[in-house]
């Protein structure tokens, strides 16, 4: 991005075009996590509920990606990092090593597992084994070959049945513009947005990755950034209220302006406020919308938890981007005093935290949003 971004071709700005760019992979799988986040099919809510613990088959740039957008968003009020499972071919282990080495934090925000067998033909014993501590909650398949995919989600579902293993959601991600998953069999569905509306018999879900995200909705129109560019704007009103400007605060300049780096921190935290809607048995409707508006948060209590919760994410942010623990903040060496557990912050870093929960209405009304009930819960 920055490679390009300095090239002296997009130094060129009319009023008649304009140059953006964007990854495709990381907005695909941001796109899955808008749709199938893993608490849409399970919410661990206490320390005594099982792990939530993520499956997914293929190691290639997609597979990457879902895993980096679990690590930033699987945070919920159990309080616990997220167990990782991938299963992939052993051909995969230098990817492997190379994505570890790149991200060396990672295992700070989960717990992450591979298995390096081909998922279409991985025995029933090791498939059996790989959840025996615990169970699958969902997975996603994001292969490079769609028939692969499909047929490795099918396999493993029957497996699953075969065994009597507990429910299982697959979310398979497609590469191409076909409808094969619509004829292979009754088990596949399109995506279903309210998940409690999918069938007893657990469908395999199929999400076409070019169709729902290569779109003027998404690329033009930042439909995955309205929440993001509002946060950095209510940013913007909080530091002019202060009487900091550009001069003083190189973050105080417009949404479109602001470099990659500040804009994913605040992708990240607005992809987040639908899981902590969620786990409150909440979401964002229409202001015009029929359902009653509730308070949020519900209670001090759960103010408390996700305030905690938040600073969990923000740790994640932080350990992905590469940062580690220091005494004094230092940009440049990437440390940050604030990299610590939540009983160890100072009470003022903690009401930061709980602001943001609390702001959480205020910043859905900008968008014309209210916080309403979940339907089904």
């Amino acid at each position: 991005y920055e490679v390009f971004a300095k090239h002296s071709f997009f130094e060129t700005n009319t009023s008649r075009f304009g140059i953006r760019l964007f990854n495709r992979r990381e907005t695909i799988a941001r796109n899955v996590f808008r749709g199938c986040a893993p608490d849409l099919y399970y919410r661990p809510r206490t320390p005594e509920d099982g792990q939530m613990h993520i499956l997914f088959l293929g190691f290639e740039a997609l597979s990457r990606e879902l895993i980096l957008q679990t690590a930033l968003s699987a945070h919920y009020t159990d309080l616990r990092r997220p167990r990782v499972t991938v299963i992939c071919r052993e051909h995969r282990e230098d990817s492997v090593e190379r994505f570890l080495y790149r991200f060396p934090h990672l295992e700070q925000v989960m717990e992450i597992h591979f298995v390096f067998e081909d998922p279409m033909t991985i025995a029933e014993d090791k498939w059996i084994a790989a959840q025996a501590e615990c169970p699958f909650r969902v997975c996603y398949v994001a292969m490079q070959n769609d028939v692969e995919a499909i047929l490795s989600a099918r396999r493993l579902n029957r497996l699953r049945r075969l065994a009597g293993r507990e429910p299982l959601n697959f979310v398979v991600c497609l590469n191409q513009q076909n409808t094969l998953a619509e004829i292979i069999d009754d088990d596949f569905e399109p995506i279903r947005l309210e998940k409690h509306l999918l069938p007893d018999h657990e469908p395999i879900e199929y999400f076409v990755t070019l169709d729902y995200t290569l779109s003027i909705d998404v690329v033009v129109n930042d439909a995955l950034d309205l929440m993001a560019s509002t946060l950095h704007y209510a940013y913007l009103r909080a530091q002019a209220e202060r009487g900091e400007g550009a001069a003083e605060n190189a973050s105080v300049i417009p949404w479109s302006e602001l470099p990659a780096h500040k804009k994913k921190a605040n992708q990240h935290a607005a992809a987040h406020m639908e899981v902590k809607l969620r786990l409150c048995d909440c979401v964002a409707f229409s202001v015009y919308a029929s359902a009653e508006e509730v308070p949020f948060p519900p209670s001090e209590e759960l103010l408390e938890k996700l305030a905690e919760l938040e600073h969990r994410r923000w740790m994640a942010d932080k350990y992905l981007a590469g940062y580690s623990y220091g005494e004094t903040r230092d940009e440049d060496r990437m440390l940050h005093p604030d990299l610590i557990p939540w009983d160890a912050l100072t009470d003022d870093d903690k009401e930061k935290d709980r602001e943001n929960i609390r702001a959480i209405p205020a910043l859905l009304a900008a968008v014309e949003q209210k916080v309403c009930r979940l339907p089904g819960s």
